[in-house]
């Protein structure tokens, strides 16, 4: 149904005038405009909304000291990679998995931290 639609048909088919992409989330957080910060507080994890506010900063910056120090150090690309692995294991859990596999993702955890050991 949705393919070979352009993105203002699709969007007026699912949105009402003047509202934007989270204006469904309304029913659960009585706001008039809902933002990505909101729903990261209404369940509680606050952390997903500050990796987000510092990736944004990071693509949206202009000058290349900000493009370039995040891979200049071994510290900088461990925490890249550490982040990566936090949400890779925490859409894994969302899946339901037995015990093995989670004693399996916390050994990796581990392994995790012991690298930054390494990297500092």
């Amino acid at each position: 149904i949705l393919f070979n639609k352009k993105f203002d048909e699709t969007w007026d088919k699912y949105t009402k005038k003047g509202e934007n992409e989270n204006s469904w989330l309304k029913i659960v957080i009585p706001k008039k405009r809902v933002s990505f910060r909101d729903a990261c507080e209404f369940l509680d994890e606050s952390e997903i909304y500050h990796d987000y506010e510092t990736t944004s900063a990071f693509v949206h910056g202009h000058d290349i000291t900000s493009k370039l120090s995040p891979f200049a150090f071994y510290i900088s690309i461990y925490h890249k990679l550490y982040l990566m692995m936090f949400y890779i294991f925490k859409s894994i859990r969302l899946c339901g998995i037995n015990e093995e596999m989670e004693e399996k993702i916390q050994d990796l955890e581990l392994e995790l931290i012991e690298l930054e050991k390494i990297a500092k």
